[in-house]
């Protein structure tokens, strides 16, 4: 493993097991975390949720009781914005290993964004930031080699105020079938994936 990272010839694909932060009630996995805020601020019932619920249970209570699918990306996007988490530990130590210089989340947040320009450019906002969307499909600038600074890419969106990024298995649904349609999915992007290692962290 290690030769092939000093080959640059490894992605590491970050999930949601890997964000553990640090909230008013201890250190928390961050999907937790936002269910439980989110809830709160859309009026969830949690007592008519499986235990322990999750962010789509959540979602899914919330339209099902007529809500406003938009009110909450524009809900979760505050919660963010108010929060302000530090990056968690994982993330700065995986951010400190300079041969990967693509990273591929399938989170929204941007802790690891924030890990990357921490640990590499002293909080500079120098890493660059490329999210997918099916009506917006976004692909690596140029060919993995002669990219110039590290890129982190968000496979199934990134935090906004509008639907553009997964909160819901229905989502996830929506981002997975467009992925494997030719003319929706990131050319250079999935060429990458194919031809290197992928090193799945945080995503059972």
């Amino acid at each position: 493993l290690l030769n092939f990272i000093e080959e640059h010839r490894v992605i590491p694909i970050v999930g949601p097991e890997l964000l553990k932060v640090e909230t008013d009630s201890g250190p928390r996995l961050l999907y937790d975390w936002v269910a439980e805020k989110l809830a709160a601020k859309l009026g969830v019932d949690t007592a008519q949720l499986p235990q322990p619920y999750t962010l789509n249970d959540v979602v899914c209570w919330f339209l099902a009781s007529r809500g406003r699918r938009e009110e909450a990306y524009t809900r979760l996007r505050s919660l963010f914005r108010d929060a302000n988490f530090a990056p968690p530990v994982a993330l700065r130590q995986l951010a400190q290993i300079t041969d990967f210089d693509l990273f591929v989340t399938t989170t929204f947040d941007p802790l690891l964004e924030q890990a990357v320009n921490l640990e590499r450019f002293h909080g500079a906002q120098s890493a660059e930031v490329i999210a997918y969307a099916p009506n917006r499909v976004a692909d690596l600038p140029v060919e993995r080699e002669k990219l110039q600074r590290p890129v982190i890419y968000h496979l199934l969106g990134r935090l906004s105020a509008s639907p553009t990024y997964v909160i819901s298995d229905e989502d996830t649904l929506e981002f997975v079938c467009a992925l494997q349609s030719d003319h929706l999915l990131p050319e250079k992007l999935f060429h990458e994936l194919e031809h290197n290692h992928l090193l799945f962290i945080g995503s059972s």
